[in-house]
């Protein structure tokens, strides 16, 4: 039986079942609670199509002694967060970037006195380290910070909160060094719709946490890298296979069981994954050169100044990106430059823009091989959506989609080079 959790004509909701339903048959129940196996199909989770349409990957049942909670939409999130107060939650790295912009926007308002103590307390976070030794200065300071801006901040997702597992994507070391500060551990793990949850994630324990890496593999489940460098899986959380495609599922799992995730990936010490990017990514420069955009874009989106970025340059003579300011961040400076910034065009257009991103680049490709390194660049003036359709709804890029939209940005950046 299916009940919707919307209300539909003529069918039992959902919310029948949450408040019991009358006239149950508990017979016939047990009887098919009986027959349930740990086998059994449990649902049905359709994936992003951030590659493609949209497949249902078949998972079975796995159960933990945790309450889960889900959230109807982004912007209750505060008071949500207040009315669970969660000890862990998971989050995209957009999630905690929002979260972060919000906390500077917040400081920049105000009198010059509490804009000092914000950046004050902001150069603090981003150089947080809890493996290193505190001075009884800098633990003063970090006291400090805490009682008068993290504290507050800590409180707005609830007050409890011991860990913040992230997923989806690349996270910003800047981020795990800030929400350390505020005495909030940010982990990455890694892990698919065809995984049912994470395949690896660093823990609370600084012996099995790495920053830079998504941790090692969850109890019961194998992970070792192909000749190719591709990842492959094997455990109980692996899906059945994909809805009604045996031909889809006979790409991705191989005989002896290992699911082939189309990620690149390295393990560091034998037990630490790196994800390097997808297989589907690469592309070659017309040089013959090739190149993962994934990694890259990890790197430059480490500018407190880059929103997002994307990495083009197939067929291309050199590297180029698409770049979503963070226009937050941006508007501070060019307040403080005397710079207009009115709108998001108008901060793009003027020079010292120009020439902040292109500082920007350049310090952040001194340790990139020269073939990868961003030549050209082009600045949008507004943010990736899901509803424009450039982000899943998982938040991940659709590369192949912001490539047909902004192709005269990206024709812009070769003609700037030539």
């Amino acid at each position: 039986m299916v009940f919707p959790f919307l209300p539909v004509d003529g069918v039992r909701s959902w919310g029948e079942v949450i408040g019991g339903i009358g006239d149950v048959n508990t017979e016939a129940i047990g009887a098919r609670k009986a027959n349930v196996s740990e086998d059994d199909l449990a649902t049905i989770i359709y994936t992003s199509g951030t590659t493609g349409a949209p497949k249902g990957a078949m998972l079975c049942l796995l159960a933990s002694g945790v309450g889960i909670f889900y959230l109807d939409a982004l912007d209750t999130i505060v008071a949500d967060m207040q009315t669970v107060r969660p000890d862990y939650f998971t989050a995209v790295p957009r999630l905690l970037e929002k979260q972060h912009e919000a906390l500077v926007a917040r400081g920049a308002s105000g009198g010059w006195f509490k804009r000092a103590v914000f950046a004050w307390t902001l150069r603090l976070g981003l150089s947080y380290d809890e493996s290193a030794p505190h001075t009884p200065w800098r633990r003063a300071g970090l006291w400090l910070a805490r009682r008068t801006v993290f504290d507050k901040w800590r409180d707005a997702v609830g007050g409890k909160v011991q860990m913040i597992m992230s997923g989806g994507a690349a996270l910003q070391p800047r981020l795990i060094r800030l929400f350390g500060a505020a005495r909030m551990v940010v982990v990455e793990g890694y892990g698919l719709t065809e995984t049912t949850t994470f395949v690896t994630v660093n823990r609370l324990s600084a012996s099995d946490r790495r920053v830079g890496t998504v941790g090692p593999p969850i109890p019961g489940v194998e992970v070792r890298i192909a000749d190719d460098g591709e990842i492959l899986v094997r455990g109980p959380n692996v899906m059945v296979g994909y809805y009604q495609r045996p031909d889809l599922t006979a790409e991705v799992i191989d005989d002896n069981g290992w699911f082939h995730t189309g990620d690149l990936g390295a393990l560091e010490d034998g037990r630490f994954l790196k994800i390097t990017g997808r297989k589907k990514d690469l592309f070659k420069l017309s040089g013959g050169e090739y190149v993962a955009p994934q990694w890259l874009e990890h790197r430059y989106v480490q500018s407190p100044y880059i929103e997002d970025l994307l990495i083009v340059g197939e067929g291309r003579k050199y590297v180029a990106a698409l770049i979503v300011p963070a226009f937050g961040a941006l508007a501070a400076w060019c307040e403080g430059q005397s710079v207009p910034h009115d709108t998001p065009e108008a901060m793009i257009a003027h020079p010292e823009v120009r020439a902040l991103f292109t500082t920007e680049i350049d310090r952040l490709s001194r340790d990139i091989r020269k073939v990868e390194q961003v030549k050209q660049f082009a600045l949008l003036a507004r943010e990736w959506s899901t509803d424009a359709g450039e982000l899943s709804v998982t938040l991940k890029k659709k590369r192949q989609v912001i490539h047909e939209k902004f192709r005269d940005e990206i024709d812009g950046c070769y003609e700037a080079g030539d």
